[in-house]
């Protein structure tokens, strides 16, 4: 269909660069954009035969309705699907009038191009925004919506969280895979059918940088459940310190599952370290280094006495020790607990 919008962006592009006042008529012969804004909304008798015929029609002679100029259908398709006019007296602007027809209809063909690609834009990020928050069973509608976009919701797959990459580059990198499903804008991040269809993107998307961080979550129905996973598993590789660039869910999904536990009346230990950035930087480290003291004293460039100290002070100001195996282990859980956005599993069947 050619609209009103289309028309007129065809008109006001063209204005500067015809000579003579143009109309352009829709599939009824109605005037729908035109250098005169007066003229719009009435029907053009001339553009009706046009339509009918298939043919220029040439008016010699103003008349009601109707003004000295060329009509001549725009075809796109192999359809009528409007009417170009030129006035004028016709032996002036005959030379001009087919060269004006095939500029308004390139001219259309782009714009109709631009705004299906918008709709077809529109439509991929509602469809990203809902699956992302779904939680229920799949409608069929949503099931066909996605497998317009080549997304197949009735066998699993992996949600892929990225992070230390600008979102301008994941869309350039993911939108040349075409074996995986952009999140985007909905999530920083994309869909797979499981972890060997990602490995080849997530190989190159570490290569981008050391600072890449990406997080896997578990296979699921649902892409709500595995991105809610993916994000986890990304916010609790963060709140621990890992620097690994790749993190699965099932690797600390323990500690995820811990995070979401509160003990009634049970302050939590790691608050009293807020306002002690070194002492939770040391805390980090030693994490990272499984409890080894001579690596992570290397890490922080300091001591091993230094490091002791350290130590010692974050069990006075908590009440963990974290020389020891539980001290440590409720540390690093209430790190997980206070950065992550850890939330219980949601109710309902997704996915099914």
């Amino acid at each position: 269909m050619l609209t009103r919008e289309i028309a007129q962006a065809v008109v006001d592009a063209m204005r500067d660069d015809v000579g003579y006042s143009l109309n352009v008529m829709d599939h009824a012969g109605r005037i729908i954009a035109s250098f005169d804004p007066t003229r719009i909304g009435s029907t053009h008798p001339g553009a009706i035969k046009v339509l009918e015929s298939g043919e220029a029609v040439e008016v010699t002679a103003d008349g009601p309705g109707v003004r000295r100029g060329i009509n001549l259908p725009i075809v796109i398709g192999g359809e009528r699907i409007g009417v170009v006019g030129i006035t004028g007296d016709p032996d002036d602007v005959r030379p001009l009038a087919r060269l004006v027809r095939t500029m308004v209809t390139l001219h259309i063909e782009r714009e109709q191009t631009l705004h299906e690609e918008s709709v077809e834009r529109s439509r991929r990020v509602l469809l990203t925004e809902r699956l992302a928050t779904y939680t229920e069973a799949y409608p069929r509608l949503l099931i066909a919506d996605a497998a317009e976009f080549g997304l197949v919701l009735t066998v699993p797959h992996v949600a892929v969280i990225v992070r230390g990459v600008p979102t301008a580059t994941l869309s350039a990198v993911l939108g040349a895979d075409p074996s995986v499903f952009s999140l985007l804008p909905a999530a920083t991040g994309f869909l797979a059918t499981d972890d060997d269809a990602a490995a080849p993107l997530l190989g190159r998307l570490i290569a981008l940088g050391d600072d890449v961080r990406t997080a896997i979550g578990p296979s699921s129905l649902s892409v709500e459940e595995s991105l809610r996973h993916a994000r986890e598993a990304s916010a609790a590789a963060a709140a621990i310190g890992l620097r690994r660039q790749i993190v699965a869910y099932r690797e600390v999904d323990h500690l995820c599952a811990a995070a979401t536990v509160e003990v009634p009346g049970r302050p939590r230990a790691i608050d009293a370290l807020i306002q002690h950035p070194e002492l939770l930087n040391t805390l980090r480290s030693l994490v990272r280094h499984d409890g080894n003291l001579a690596e992570t004293a290397a890490e922080l460039c300091i001591h091993r006495n230094t490091l002791t100290y350290r130590l010692d002070r974050i069990t006075t100001l908590t009440g963990c020790d974290p020389h020891s195996v539980l001290g440590l282990l409720e540390l690093v859980v209430d790190l997980v607990r206070a950065q992550t956005p850890i939330g219980a599993p949601k109710k309902g069947t997704p996915g099914r």
